[in-house]
């Protein structure tokens, strides 16, 4: 695609550590964007397969907009410290990141441009994600779109967000679905050496979000992969994640946090939920009754999150017993990754979720995706 200098430049920083399976998607998916006028940075966190090939492949083919950069001596030095070194290349007027094993849907970049511009209050944009379990084995889980509960089509407060982030794990914010002005996120020092893999986004979203505002949208503009290599399946495997009050990661996180917090970056509704979850990593027989106080705090800040059994029943990703009408939000998002398969040639993949798709959603539904 051409490039388009009269259009904000955008740079994107995808970070890699031995994912030759899937970074070249992660590329492509840039490469194919609606919107024109984008560089890409590529960070190598210590790659030994054949991933620096893929990358140095991708940036001879495209010298004037993409870059291939490393720490020094090639070394490994974590998921933080690489997206800092990638936006210290960065020299557009917003910027996106992008795990390796993940991509952009085609119309990413052209929708949070123009909510960007639209909204210049607003220090960044995210939108939804959509779920996708890719794997040579067979997951008894389908494919889902983020739940962002009441949140989409509206300004907000960054400091509610994070509420809603400590409150409810699956409204945190995810790297590809979030588009920032470049100046934001360097202003609050990027992302923190102390959490270089599980909690170095929220930590990054709490300092952003803290001190700005941001524009929820209902636009699924990201792939989540999910598979067995991942760095969640690989934190499972390590008994760090799911990360609960009682894990010692998790207690990391809130120590960083309640000092985040009495530094003057909160309030006290927040410091007393994150207090709580302390004394339920050090007084573990009183987790069942701090677990009734943070609810306690969620009724004083007039914000509780619906729990009902409908919501939950949206949430779950077991495959359905049958057939099913899927939402058309869904069903768009799923042509949308078709679109991205056609146009990059992955034959493969489109066969792939296609297949899926006949397991649980109907033939009508199949039908109109044009699949």
């Amino acid at each position: 695609m051409t490039i388009d200098p009269n259009q904000p430049l955008v740079s994107v920083v995808i970070i890699f550590l031995n994912e030759e399976r899937y970074l070249s998607q992660a590329i492509d998916s840039v490469r194919i964007q609606d919107y024109p006028n984008w560089e890409l940075i590529l960070v190598d966190d210590g790659s030994t397969d054949g991933s620096r090939a893929i990358a140095e492949t991708a940036q001879t083919s495209a010298p004037e907009r993409i870059r291939y950069v490393q720490h020094p001596g090639g070394e490994n030095k974590g998921m933080g410290r690489s997206r800092n070194l990638g936006m210290s290349y960065a020299s557009g007027h917003y910027i996106g990141f992008l795990d390796a094993d993940d991509f952009f849907l085609p119309s990413k970049l052209s929708i949070q441009v123009k909510l960007l511009q639209l909204h210049p209050d607003v220090a960044a944009t995210s939108g939804r994600y959509l779920l996708l379990f890719s794997d040579e084995r067979e997951y008894s889980v389908n494919h889902q779109l983020q739940d962002l509960s009441d949140l989409p089509g509206r300004t907000m407060k960054g400091r509610e967000l994070i509420w809603r982030m400590n409150a409810e794990e699956a409204l945190t914010p995810q790297h590809g679905a979030m588009l920032i002005r470049l100046e934001a996120a360097r202003a609050v020092g990027g992302f923190t050496d102390q959490f270089q893999g599980i909690y170095e986004d929220s930590v990054f979203f709490t300092k952003l979000l803290g001190a700005n505002t941001v524009y929820i949208s209902d636009d699924c503009v990201t792939v989540y992969r999910m598979h067995w290599e991942s760095f969640c399946h690989r934190a499972m495997q390590r008994g760090d994640y799911p990360d609960t009050p009682l894990k010692s990661i998790r207690y990391e996180y809130n120590v960083w946090l309640l000092s985040h917090l009495r530094a003057g970056h909160g309030w006290w509704k927040l410091r007393a939920r994150v207090r709580t979850e302390l004394l339920s990593y050090q007084f573990r027989p009183l987790f069942p009754l701090l677990k009734r106080i943070h609810g306690w705090i969620a009724l004083c800040d007039g914000q509780r999150i619906n729990r009902h059994d409908a919501r939950r029943d949206q949430r779950r990703h077991d495959l359905p017993a049958e057939q099913r009408r899927k939402s058309k939000e869904f069903l768009a998002t799923i042509a949308e990754v078709a679109r991205f398969y056609r146009s990059t040639e992955r034959a493969n993949e489109l066969e792939h979720l296609v297949q899926r798709m006949k397991r649980f959603i109907s033939p009508e539904d199949l039908a109109s995706l044009d699949a």
